[in-house]
């Protein structure tokens, strides 16, 4: 068909972020909330966007999103989703 459908991913959370390298320095970001992004980001569906709790109590009052699943997570067993 053509047409591009990424999964989107996020979490909310404190992070560590940086710049590594002297040569062709990248600036970077570390912790756990980004490694759950990631987790919930590769279990999405193509052309949502999928979140955690955390994300969905720091959504604006208003915003319509829908409850999705209980995901199964590496580390965090069951973990409810929901998506935009």
């Amino acid at each position: 068909s053509g047409e591009v459908k990424p999964k989107m991913g996020i979490h909310t959370g404190p992070v560590v972020a940086g710049v590594i390298g002297q040569k062709l320095p990248r600036f970077r970001l570390f912790g756990d909330t980004i490694n759950t992004a990631a987790r919930i980001m590769q279990k999405g569906l193509p052309g949502e966007l999928q979140f955690g709790k955390a994300t969905k109590e720091n959504l604006p009052p208003g915003v319509k999103c829908r409850f999705r699943d209980n995901i199964e997570m590496k580390g965090k067993g069951k973990v409810p989703t929901w998506l935009l």
